[in-house]
C-alpha cells in the first residue's frame, strides 16, 4: 500500500476580523511560491540541525534522549498549463512570476497532533523524554547557530522511523535576527520569546548544552543592541560654513 500524501499552499498571508475580506483574499502565484519554498527550506535547515544533534548525542554515553525523532520530507510540485480548482486561482492566472501555483508535498499525519511550543510559546508542559529531547533540539539550534534562529511551532505525530515507533515534526516555524525567514518569523521578538521561556532540564544537563551554549536574554539582548549600534551610519560631522573676507 503506497503512502497518502497532501499538498499544502497559502492562502491566506494576514489576518483579518471582516470575514468576507478574508474570503475575497487571494494570494497569486509568486506570492504562495515565495511561501512555499520558505517552508521547504526550513524543513531542510531542521533536518540538517537535527542530525548534527544526534551527533552530538551519540558523543555523549550515559545521556537518554529519544532516538526515533524526525523531520518531515517534503518536496515542491508545481502546476503548468493553467490552474488547477485547488489552486483557488482563476483558469488564466495574470501573474506571470510564474508558470503554475506551487505545492509543498509531504506525507499525510495518520494520527493524533503532539504539540511541543508554539509561535512565541516555548515553556515545558511534559516532562517525558520525548518532550524534553525535542526542547533540547531547540536549545541546541539556537547555540549552534550561533544566536541567530531559533525553531518554533513545533509539533508532531507518531510515524515509523527507521522500523520503529517514533515521531516525524513537520510545519516548522523559525524566528532568526532579521526576521526574513518566512511566515509566522516574528524577528528578534520571537527569539527572545524563547530565550525567556526555556528551561534546561535532564536532556539539556546531560548534553551539556547549558555549558557549551548558554542562554542569557540579557547578554542575546546587549549584544543584538551593540551590532544594531555598530551597523548605524555616523553622524556626519558639523558643516564648516566657508569665511569670507
Amino acid at each position: 500500500m503506497g503512502k497518502q500524501l497532501v499538498a499544502k499552499r497559502f492562502f491566506k498571508l494576514q489576518e483579518s476580523k471582516d470575514i468576507m475580506a478574508f474570503l475575497d483574499t487571494k494570494v497569486s502565484v509568486s506570492e504562495s511560491r515565495v511561501e512555499v519554498e520558505g517552508e521547504g527550506m526550513r524543513l531542510a535547515q531542521c533536518q540538517w540541525f537535527l542530525a548534527i544533534f544526534y551527533q552530538l548525542c551519540g558523543k555523549k554515553s550515559g545521556v537518554s534522549v529519544y532516538e526515533n525523532l524526525t523531520i518531515a520530507d517534503a518536496l515542491l510540485a508545481q502546476e503548468i498549463d493553467g490552474n488547477s480548482i485547488a489552486s483557488g486561482l482563476d483558469s488564466e492566472s495574470d501573474d506571470s512570476d510564474s508558470t503554475g501555483m506551487m505545492w509543498l508535498v509531504e506525507q499525510k499525519c495518520l494520527h493524533a497532533l503532539i504539540k511541543f511550543s508554539g509561535t512565541l510559546q516555548h515553556r515545558i508542559l511534559q516532562k517525558g523524554l520525548q518532550t524534553l529531547t525535542v526542547h533540547a533540539f531547540s536549545h541546541f539550534v539556537y547555540g549552534y547557530s550561533k544566536e541567530t534562529m531559533v525553531v518554533a511551532d513545533l509539533q508532531g505525530t507518531p510515524a515509523q522511523v527507521k522500523g520503529k515507533d517514533g515521531l516525524v515534526l513537520f510545519d516548522v516555524m523559525t524566528h532568526t535576527i532579521n526576521g526574513e525567514s518566512g511566515i509566522g518569523d516574528f524577528g528578534i521578538e520571537g527569539m527572545v520569546s524563547f530565550l525567556k521561556d526555556h528551561e534546561c532540564l535532564d536532556v539539556c544537563h546531560g548534553l551539556g548544552l547549558d555549558k557549551s551554549m548558554p542562554i542569557d536574554v540579557n547578554v542575546f539582548q546587549a549584544n543584538v543592541w551593540d551590532k544594531d549600534k555598530e551597523s548605524m551610519p555616523e553622524d556626519d560631522d558639523e558643516p564648516v560654513l566657508p569665511v569670507h573676507t
